[in-house]
């Protein structure tokens, strides 16, 4: 009988040991999995930043670009540009630059200009 109680305690200590190791490697697995997980969550995040940070740069400087260009296009055809107008075409959408561009050609005066930016510039964004 006292061989059987030992059996039974003996096959209990090593049941509750397997599910120490149990919980305890779970535990453990956890733990590694979230620095895991983090760490990756991390080195994609910046990527991704870094990826739309370039997106936008290269937006801005296409689009002052464009400024710069219209600028010199205004500035031959009709002469010097105000500040004010120099403030409103810094405001102006890559599109509204775009079509901006295209009716230069119909200037004939600063007038005009100013007409056309408060037809087709009050969306400024």
């Amino acid at each position: 009988e006292k061989r059987e109680q030992f059996e039974r305690e003996r096959v209990g200590a090593l049941e509750l040991s397997k599910a120490e190791g149990l919980a305890e490697g779970l535990a453990e697995g956890l733990a590694e999995g979230r620095v895991e997980g983090l760490a990756e969550g991390r080195v994609e995040g910046l990527a991704e930043g870094i990826q739309i940070g370039e997106q936008r740069g290269e937006q801005r400087g296409e689009q002052r670009g464009q400024i710069n260009l219209i600028k010199r296009q205004l500035q031959r055809r009709l002469g010097e540009l105000n500040q004010e107008i120099e403030d409103r075409l810094s405001q102006l959408s890559s599109e509204q630059l775009s079509a901006l561009a295209e009716a230069i050609f119909d200037f004939s005066s600063l007038a005009d200009l100013s007409s056309w930016l408060e037809t087709n510039g009050s969306n400024l964004t």
